[in-house]
């Protein structure tokens, strides 16, 4: 039987090396993560796949994230569900948060991760109509920053059990490819910006 020059070297080198080869769920899911922020497929369906593979890597029912966009004249922007993994697929564009506003708009205010044991309890939280959260009321946020400003909230929610310490630190790393990836589509409508208009005077556009 042949054998992949990978699979040849870790023979060699078993005393000293170990090669993860497929089948290791954490180490393909986050590999997988990777691919995913690549992709320039429709936003929703990208994220939503980033979604069911954090909500495989970190054991939870519900993942969620929202994505900064800009408001219309005079509001503030606001933080808009555009993947999830457990809540009814119509939640996906039609949720919606101020900054600040509820545990995850908190998250996006302060710019740090956020965890509650009991999240309706809380005195920040926002009920939204219909997803049901009260679910899954343990509760874990972190912010999306790119370019020093937040970009968007990573949420992981479940049932029962408060999130240790080291799942804020892996919600946290998690998040890593998915700012990739918004900030990735962010910076490809920059780029594909036009202007419209009547022109006034002769110049370069840059």
């Amino acid at each position: 039987r042949k054998h992949s020059p990978c699979h040849a070297r870790s023979v060699m080198a078993a005393e000293h090396i170990q090669v993860h080869h497929r089948g290791e769920r954490g180490v393909d899911g986050i590999l997988r993560l990777i691919e995913l922020a690549t992709h320039d497929g429709p936003v929703e369906t990208v994220l939503s796949a980033m979604c069911d593979e954090i909500a495989a890597i970190a054991g939870v029912e519900i993942a969620s994230i929202y994505v900064r966009e800009p408001a219309k004249l005079g509001d503030l922007d606001r933080l808009v569900m555009r993947g999830n993994h457990g809540f009814p697929a119509a939640a996906i564009g039609a949720t919606s948060l101020a900054i600040g506003e509820g545990i995850t708009g908190l998250v996006a205010e302060c710019m740090r991760p956020i965890s509650a044991a009991h999240a309706a309890a809380e005195t920040s939280y926002k009920h939204v109509p219909g997803l049901h959260e009260e679910r899954y009321p343990v509760f874990v946020g972190v912010p999306l920053i790119g370019g020093g400003v937040v970009t968007g909230v990573l949420v992981l929610q479940r049932r029962n059990v408060p999130f240790e310490a080291r799942e804020v630190t892996l919600a946290t790393a998690l998040g890593a490819p998915v700012t990739l990836a918004v900030e990735r589509r962010r910076s490809n409508a920059t780029r594909s910006a036009r202007l419209t208009g009547a022109v006034q005077v002769g110049g370069t556009v840059l």
